[in-house]
């Protein structure tokens, strides 16, 4: 059980522990042929650079500089720290590729994609980027040890330690193995709309956004009309099982009942009157 900003409830399982061993180890992999890939490519980019005459003149430069022995002491500090800067952030290039997917999938690396996972934020909403890549990083030192199989063992959440510091939690996804439901409930019922639970996290954000847009100090019915469409949209980008709840198509305009309808939405979801299925 997780809420969101609001203290609103919603339920998600939390990822199986092989499957996350599986996400990982499938990840590293997809990580290692995109870095060899580009090892090749940067190989060949090399060969067509004079790389010997620059090294030369590094070299002839650095013995200059030896002969002056309070400059060495300098250019050895100054040395050190770079190389490690240069360490760290080759670190953080080397898993920047798995950090940039996971946060453009909103929560979901290549790996977890098609084994059905995905990360969230604690409150409910997708990762930002710097949750994302602070659990990336965290994970490929974190993972050698016996650390995060203890935390995941011990946490209600089935957080890692990576993830209680970035504030973000794996769980299964189960975006679109729902069918849209095409008919609401009939009227006068409490229920009037029967969506699935694993909807409701997604639902929650829409909501959000809807209030947003006709909280807007614009009233016209253009304004008004404009609007619709954009929650619509949003809607069933969030929510596919609300397609057969709402129609507009792209040529005409929007039906007179629409508003009605997600101001019905809205009002059912803050009295909890939505029907969650969970098959």
């Amino acid at each position: 059980m997780f809420s969101d900003h609001f203290g609103n409830p919603f339920e998600y399982e939390p990822a199986p522990l092989i499957a996350r061993g599986m996400a990982y180890l499938l990840d590293n992999i997809l990580l290692f042929l995109f870095w060899l890939l580009m090892f090749f490519f940067i190989k060949h980019l090399v060969s067509l650079l004079p790389v010997e005459s620059l090294f030369a003149s590094l070299v002839s430069f650095w013995l200059k500089i030896m002969s002056f022995p309070v400059l060495d002491r300098i250019v050895q500090v100054i040395a050190t720290l770079l190389i490690v800067l240069l360490v760290f952030s080759l670190y953080i290039l080397i898993f920047l590729p798995v950090a940039l997917v996971e946060y453009g999938l909103k929560g979901r690396s290549m790996a977890k994609l098609l084994l059905g996972l995905r990360t969230m934020s604690s409150n409910g909403e997708y990762p930002g980027f710097g949750q994302v890549l602070v659990r990336t990083l965290m994970r490929g030192i974190e993972v050698n040890s016996l650390v995060a199989l203890i935390f995941i063992v011990a946490t209600p959440r089935r957080q890692t330690f990576y993830d209680v510091l970035a504030g973000t939690v794996v769980i299964k996804d189960f975006r679109g193995k729902y069918p849209a439901l095409k008919q609401p409930a009939a009227e006068g019922t409490a229920a009037r709309f029967t969506l699935p639970a694993a909807c409701y996290q997604e639902l929650l954000l829409w909501q959000r956004y809807y209030l947003m847009l006709f909280n807007s100090q614009e009233n016209t019915p253009a304004a008004r009309d404009f609007h619709c469409r954009l929650a619509v949209k949003r809607l069933l980008s969030a929510v596919p099982a609300a397609a057969g709840y709402f129609n507009i198509n792209g040529k005409g305009g929007v039906p007179a009942e629409t508003e009605g309808l997600l101001r019905s939405l809205s009002s059912s979801l803050d009295r909890g009157e939505v029907q969650w299925v969970s098959r």
